[in-house]
């Protein structure tokens, strides 16, 4: 099989991360941390309005990723998506 002129092994699983979805990262998205020195979401909430906090949360989380990507990862043949979790040292991964 090939996409785009790569070969593709079937016996590899194919699989895509959705980095800074559920867990932020400022790398990916700085400007959810505007106007504060926080590093991480866990600092974040501490240095925000909570009504700003809040908004800012709200809008990430239902625009950063959606349904139309992932049926766009799935029309790419991808069978994994793994997505960090705070509560663990590895990700969880959904099939």
């Amino acid at each position: 099989m090939t996409y785009e002129g790569v070969h593709m092994n079937p016996d590899y699983i194919k699989g895509v991360n959705l980095g800074n979805w559920l867990v932020l990262e400022k790398w990916m998205s700085p400007a959810l941390f505007d106007g504060t020195t926080a590093d991480d979401e866990y600092y974040l909430p501490t240095q925000l309005d909570p009504a700003v906090y809040e908004a800012r949360i709200k809008t990430h989380r239902a625009e950063y990723i959606n349904e139309r990507d992932f049926a766009t990862i799935r029309s790419w043949g991808a069978e994994l998506r793994a997505s960090p979790c705070r509560t663990s040292s590895s990700a969880t991964v959904h099939r």
